[in-house]
């Protein structure tokens, strides 16, 4: 009886054994690089200067700036053109506005040909026959609270492509 015991354990003890190993196996990784098919503002940065601005002149009307931005892409001239700038959004809202980083200090930004808001992290078709022009307007994201004076930033990423 002592033998019958010792091959079951052995028996359960190798089953669970066997249903407790990982299993492996192997992962092909494959791709196509190709090159960059879109160049935005001839490779350069884009560069909104505000200059001075009044802390209690800012109204969302004053200050703004526009730029005209070339896109050159390497693609099919009858291919459709997108545009998308990503950032975070102030709020569900206010999706076309990036906030900065000084307090009560957030940046609008307007598709100006089009004249509409333009909103980040969504793709938007733009005529490839024309420069894309952007304007950005600081607005306060209290029209009651202080500004405090000082530089401020604000970050996005602009991206084109075709399809």
């Amino acid at each position: 009886m002592p033998a019958v015991k010792i091959i079951f354990l052995v028996m359960l003890y190798c089953l669970l054994m066997e249903t407790t190993q990982a299993g492996s196996t192997k992962a092909h990784l494959h791709g196509k690089i190709i090159s960059v098919p879109c160049y935005i503002n001839n490779k350069t940065a884009l560069d909104f200067d505000f200059q001075r601005m009044g802390i209690k002149r800012i109204d969302g009307i004053r200050y703004a700036v526009s730029l005209d931005i070339p896109i050159q892409c390497d693609k099919d001239i009858n291919a459709r053109l997108f545009l998308k700038i990503g950032s975070q959004a102030v709020s569900a809202t206010q999706t076309h506005v990036i906030k900065t980083d000084v307090d009560n200090l957030n940046i609008a930004l307007f598709d100006e040909h089009q004249n509409k808001e333009l909103p980040l992290n969504t793709e938007i078709e733009i005529d490839k026959t024309q420069t894309f022009r952007i304007k950005a307007v600081p607005v306060k994201e209290d029209p009651n609270k202080t500004l405090e004076a000082k530089p401020f930033t604000v970050m996005a990423t602009m991206v084109a492509y075709y399809e």
